[in-house]
Formats: C-alpha cells, structure tokens, sequence
C-alpha cells in the first residue's frame, strides 16, 4: 500500500536540491526556532497566557471562530466580500502541498547543480540549448548571462523560438522559466555559468503548456526530472549535442540548464506536468519497436556534423498518409546537416525525419533529401 504525506514527502525533493550545493533549511514541520526564527515578544506572552489560562490545545481544522471572523472583516475593508467559514475564498489546509527552495545569487551554477548538461561549461563556437533550472528573480537577457558581458554578436547570441512564424528570433528580452533557447558564444571555452537569485521550481510540480507544433522546454529544477510523453500525441523531447553535433534520440529525463523540444502533433494545446518526486533516466521506448512490419535507419555525416535519427519502412497499424509513425524533422541555427522526407498530404509542408507507411503488398518509394550547409 503506498502512503503519501506532502510534509515528509517534500523532504525528499528538497535533499535532492541540497545535494546540488544549497543550502536547504527544512521549515516543513513548522519549527523555525531552530533556523534563527524567533516569534515576537507579545506573541510569546500571549503563547504563556494561553498555557496558564489552559487554552493551549488543538483548533478545530478550519481554525479558531474569533480569529477567522477578525480575518474577514480586515479583508473586508479592502472591498473584498468574505466570511468567517471562507477566509480563503476556498476550504484550506494546514499541510505542505509544495514548496520551494530559495538561493543567493552566484550559488546554482551549470557545475553545481546535480547532472547538469554543462558541468563542464559550456563549449566555445558552437550552438547548443540551455534552459535556467530555477525561477530567478531577474530574468533579463544580460542579468542572466552576465559572465557573458554586453550583447554583443560578434561575442554571443541566444535565439528564441517564435511559434508564430516558426523561425528563430535572437536575443529575447528576457529568459522564461521552463523554456530553452540557443545559445551560441566565443567568449571562452567551457564557460561556466551562474544565475541571479531566485527559487527551485514548485516542488508540487510544473505545469508546461505544449502548443500545436514545437516547443522549445526547459526544467525549472537543479536535477534531473522525469518526463514521459505520449508518443500519439508527442514527438520528443529531443536535444541537441549531447554527442557532437547531432541531435539525440527521444529522452524520458530533462536535465538541469540543458534545453528540449517537443513536437505536439494534435490540433490543440496540451498539458504536462513535470513531477519532482519521481526519476527515472534513459532513452523513451519506441512504441513501433514492437509492431509487425520493418524498419530501416539512415545515418548521414559530415565531419564533426551528423543527422543519425532517420528512419522509414512499413508498420501494420500505420497509415500510408501522415499519421503519429511521421516525426517531423528539426534543424539548430548556424551549419546544419539534415536528411530527411516529404509528405505529399501534409498541410503545413514540414520535413520528416521518419516515413512509416502501412504494411502491405503495394509498392512503396521513398525520396530521401539531404541538406548541407557545413
């Protein structure tokens, strides 16, 4: 039988922070004294009187009536309409449902935080995707990245990536919780990073709004965290250089700075939950591994660049038109290698990175591109 009690359960995500260098002050049994935290000196007087007045006992759940009925006309005053049985506007609780973790400013590095993507700095003249594995308190471009100094092109870029004309747009404003972006510098060889100050990622969970079409993800975490997507509904995530040049097979892991996409192959936003408390790691399983039918993989390299995930055949359940077996192809900036297929009925004319079509006796070609721009 599995029992979950948010209060202790926390404790568990919050050793997983503790482990990447902070400090971690464990508030979540309510005993603050212990930290430094002492209450005020008519808060003490009043806590002696009530235990000589023997009035030092348990509330009920939702609290003492006189106190949430002083509540309500305080909150009142402010215009607000509430009573003393709903002082929230909602029933509440008394347990830790999530919590985060604050830090100082220059303490989550890209080598402190547990299995970082860049441990070892980031690599100079190449284009790679970061995401920041928290939620700072100053998001700017130049705050973030000020190990970088002033923008400058010549010395260093970040790109975004705009969902509306699906192209790439440099050096974004700000850089937003729980999304990645490119990122591409000559200042310095394995160049390590640290961030403003700021606060882990609810440890109750993320929320991330995948929109029709690709999505550009990140962990608001300083850990690794789970993620398993539905491969109908999903393409992903992906990630790029984590061996050369080249993009990597599907992942179910998202690690600290390291940036993801995600294709999202239905009509309409979808959301997922990246949930602190469970990890796994490794590779996603290919659904169509275990489908009648076959399979062919093509690889193509040019030098230090090389496009190894492409693959067509024929699959029992799949369809000859484009159907969830077809992943959509994408492409870093800068110099590129891609090899990839067309589909005659898709309505937005992307290019494919695999061609599954259905399993029987008609004849079946494929035309295959390849792009390089190295």
């Amino acid at each position: 039988m599995g029992v979950e009690y948010a209060i202790r359960d926390i404790v568990l995500a919050a050793r997983k922070v503790e482990q990447s260098g902070m400090n971690v002050d464990y508030l979540n049994i309510g005993d603050p004294v212990q930290f430094g935290f002492q209450p005020p000196d008519n808060v003490k007087q009043a806590l002696i009187n009530s235990i000589n007045n023997g009035e030092n006992y348990y509330s009920t759940s939702e609290g003492l009536l006189e106190l949430r009925e002083e509540i309500a006309k305080k909150e009142n005053l402010k215009g607000l309409s509430i009573t003393a049985d709903d002082v929230l506007g909602y029933t509440s609780v008394s347990d830790t449902l999530g919590a985060s973790v604050n830090f100082a400013s220059g303490t989550l590095t890209t080598n402190s935080a547990t299995g970082s993507a860049y441990s070892t700095g980031l690599p100079m003249d190449a284009w790679r995707m970061i995401s920041i594995p928290a939620v700072l308190d100053e998001t700017g471009l130049s705050n973030v990245l000020d190990e970088l100094g002033t923008q400058d092109n010549s010395v260093w870029r970040v790109f975004r990536y705009d969902d509306v004309s699906s192209t790439y747009k440099e050096n974004p404003v700000d850089l937003n919780t729980a999304e990645s972006y490119w990122i591409y510098q000559k200042q310095e060889d394995n160049l390590l990073l640290s961030t403003p100050s700021g606060k882990t990622g609810d440890m109750s969970g993320t929320a991330l709004t995948l929109l029709t079409g690709w999505n550009f993800i990140g962990s608001p975490y300083p850990f690794p965290i789970s993620i398993d997507l539905d491969p109908v509904q999903f393409y992903g995530p992906l990630t790029y250089g984590l061996s050369g040049e080249s993009w990597s097979p599907e992942l179910t892991e998202l690690d600290p700075w390291n940036g993801y996409v995600v294709y999202n192959r239905t009509s309409s936003s979808q959301t997922v939950t990246l949930d602190p408390s469970v990890t796994s790691a490794g590779l996603a399983a290919r659904v169509d591994d275990q489908e009648e039918g076959w399979l062919i993989s093509l690889m193509a390299s040019a030098g230090e660049y090389t496009d190894p995930i492409n693959t067509f055949g024929a699959l029992e359940t799949a369809d000859n038109g484009l159907d969830w077996h077809d992943n959509p192809e994408i492409t870093s900036p800068g110099k590129t290698l891609s090899l990839f297929f067309e589909m005659e009925d898709d309505p937005v004319a992307l290019q494919y990175t695999s061609d599954i079509r259905q399993r029987d006796n008609g004849l079946k070609v494929w035309d295959v591109y390849l792009s390089n721009t190295t």
